[in-house]
């Protein structure tokens, strides 16, 4: 596969030039900042103003959505006649904070509700068994969050037994419409909302915005259900553009502002006093998807909804940390199983490295995840059931999806998209599967990695200012990456290697340093100096730490 570093000039500076500065100036704000701005398509006051201030009057109303008043008639009529409701959820981050705050809404309008997070061996979903004993139960209204849009069995058995469904996705609809009480989903076709790319949690919250703007009580109450929309949109690794920006800029304001109680304690535990997309996703994401991978997710739940004091809250975030603890080292050591499987059997010579072995069902995407990064391969990594987790290389036109859809004659199920998929294999046929991925990759577009950065800095002498400018860009994700720069050979003073079997590296550059996960194998120990070229992009938080993207030594 082949790399390469590119400067990003999309943008005819020149003839933009005179806006650029006009603007920065306008905006407190460097030219090269405003430039970046610029570049991501947002050119005139408005819409930059828009770019970097939200505010909760900025939302997208919610009954742009098709289907939404039916889904408002209903639940409406639920709470009336005092029915009993079932929030029907998914295990991951963001079905866990969309049935979090739908159930929380719910409870405040005094409804007669439940929710239920089927466990990840239970499969994804709401299945014909689930409806069945919501039945037992005398559930008379099921909504579901972040899952349903393919629930069609289901839907038809709930309706056989006189049970009512409102389906709440954001999922691509790939076998018609199901036929329920209300289908809001936002990809659905003929969809009136201007934006697509919602989350699960961001259409749970527009159904809460919806219940809540007709009694008068939005603008009050919006800023309680605002923090679980962002963190499941951050999860979920949504585009960060439009309504998913505004909603992870509220929710950031308010975690920063004025957190609920349950997420006070956690930033206290996890020591973070400034709350940014980053540390969501990669400290508060991970102990949340830990609950879906190895244990229940209800009790998830339960934490996010609880009314209990800071001392039970604590208790609670407490297990889940060390639960997430244990995610990381059962993760560590299968990797490690795997990466034995790759070396002994020279699988790392495959179009797609497609490795079988004994692993943890909650871990096999995270164990793909790896290898891609490593190898930048494309990897499947399958479980001994035949339950699989595909990874394509991030920023590549290979599609995970399409290569497997070409294989379906040897698999169960399948889905996805062109960057991941979950997939699951008739036992007997691995081998032909096998094969005849390598032959269906071969289809695809050539692997090639351009990496973007902004221009040349040396990360000996970034600018201090750069890091207040930037944090007016965040939030950063999917749809807005952090801004990259170009260092050229610098002097790295230390190396040190650090982690799991060593598998991260800090530079140490004069009083700043930078840092590289997941690539410890590529540097030894060095004594004395060494020269290192790189792409790197800095701590927001901090102005001497930063994060190595790509390097060269």
């Amino acid at each position: 596969m082949t790399s390469t570093w590119v400067k990003n000039s999309c943008l005819d500076y020149m003839k933009e030039k005179n806006k650029i500065i006009y603007y920065a100036k306008q905006f407190d704000m460097d030219p090269l900042m405003m430039k970046i701005i610029f570049d991501r398509g947002h050119k005139d006051w408005y819409q930059i103003n828009k770019f970097l201030n939200a505010e909760p009057s900025d939302l997208i109303g919610p009954f742009y959505l098709n289907d939404m008043k039916k889904a408002i008639e209903r639940i409406n009529l639920a709470l009336q006649k005092e029915e009993k409701m079932m929030i029907f959820g998914d295990y991951d981050t963001d079905g866990i904070t969309s049935t979090s705050l739908l159930y929380k809404a719910l409870r405040l309008l005094k409804g007669s509700v439940d929710y239920y997070i089927p466990k990840r061996v239970d499969g994804y979903g709401l299945s014909v068994a689930a409806v069945e004993k919501f039945f037992e139960k005398d559930i008379s209204l099921i909504i579901t969050v972040d899952n349903g849009s393919s629930a069609h069995e289901a839907i038809k058995r709930a309706k056989e037994l006189g049970m009512e469904v409102i389906v709440t996705d954001h999922h691509e609809i790939l076998r018609g419409n199901p036929i329920c009480s209300a289908f809001v989903n936002p990809k659905q076709s003929g969809e009136r909302f201007p934006f697509s790319y919602l989350a699960g949690a961001g259409v749970a919250f527009k159904l809460v915005h919806a219940l809540l703007l007709e009694r008068g009580m939005w603008e009050k109450k919006c800023w309680d259900f605002v923090e679980l929309a962002a963190i499941g949109t951050i999860g979920d690794v949504m585009p960060l553009q439009d309504e998913n920006r505004r909603i992870v800029q509220l929710g950031l304001e308010k975690m920063n502002r004025a957190p609920s109680p349950a997420l006070r304690v956690l930033f206290k535990l996890l020591r973070k006093e400034e709350i940014t997309s980053t540390n969501i996703a990669f400290s508060v994401v991970p102990i949340i998807n830990a609950v879906g991978r190895l244990s229940d997710p209800n009790f998830m739940v339960r934490v996010f909804t609880g009314e209990g004091k800071d001392e039970q809250i604590e208790e609670c975030w407490k297990k889940l940390i060390r639960l997430n603890n244990m995610r990381k080292d059962l993760l560590h050591q299968q990797v490690m199983q795997a990466e034995l499987l790759i070396q002994l059997n020279a699988l790392d010579k495959q179009e797609v490295i497609v490795v079988a072995g004994d692993f943890h069902e909650g871990l096999i995407g995270l164990i793909a995840s790896r290898i891609t990064d490593k190898y930048k391969k494309p990897s499947i990594v399958f479980n001994s059931r035949g339950k699989g987790s595909a990874r394509s290389v991030s920023g590549s036109a290979f599609s995970m999806v399409n290569t497997i859809e070409r294989c379906s004659e040897f698999l169960k199920s399948y889905g996805g998209h062109q960057a991941a998929a979950g997939l699951s294999i008739y036992l007997d046929r691995f081998q032909h599967f096998s094969n005849k991925i390598q032959e269906s990759a071969k289809k695809e577009p050539k692997l090639t990695l351009r990496h973007m950065y902004e221009t040349e800095f040396s990360l000996m002498d970034f600018p201090s200012h750069f890091h207040d400018d930037l944090k007016h860009l965040e939030p950063f994700g999917e749809g807005n990456r952090t801004p990259v720069f170009h260092s050229n050979k610098m002097i790295v003073d230390r190396v040190e290697h650090f982690g799991p079997s060593n598998q991260h590296v800090k530079f140490r550059v004069g009083t700043k340093e930078a840092l590289l996960f997941f690539k410890g194998n590529q540097f030894k120990p060095v004594n004395g100096k060494t020269n290192l070229e790189c792409l790197y992009f800095p701590q927001t938080s901090s102005n001497r730490t930063f994060f190595i993207h790509d390097f060269k030594h």
